[in-house]
């Protein structure tokens, strides 16, 4: 099995940030960038049980297609085993730790601004 990170943010420096916290973590693995909600949607609607484990590192706050549908997304998929979601965010709004409850594929947050030793948690 294979782990393959999807960092998804509308702020190409957020997506930056993200990609050189996962090499200074350690991450040697593919990393595919997604600048908006809508490519990841496309993207996650192909993915088949290939058996690749998928880590959704997901901004959610994002103007076209937020986080949260995006989630809802993979919540409906019959594949959604394969998913992993860390939800990285600037908001420290206890409502959105709340809502991540209901969804089992989400492993936990990472506040803005990122560091290697958060990302360095989930790998």
């Amino acid at each position: 099995m294979k782990t393959i990170i999807l960092n998804i943010d509308d702020d190409p420096i957020a997506l930056f940030l993200v990609n050189n916290a996962l090499r200074n973590a350690g991450f040697s693995g593919e990393v595919l960038e997604f600048p908006d909600g809508k490519d990841l949607n496309e993207f996650i609607a192909k993915v088949e049980d290939d058996g690749n484990k998928y880590v959704l590192l997901l901004d959610i706050n994002m103007q076209d297609i937020g986080g949260w549908e995006v989630c809802d997304k993979i919540a409906e998929m019959p594949n959604k085993s394969n998913f992993e979601v860390v939800i990285i965010t600037s908001s420290i709004d206890r409502s959105d730790r709340i809502k991540a409850e209901k969804y089992d594929f989400i492993k936990g947050f990472i506040t803005k601004p990122i560091n290697a030793a958060d990302v360095k948690a989930y790998f």
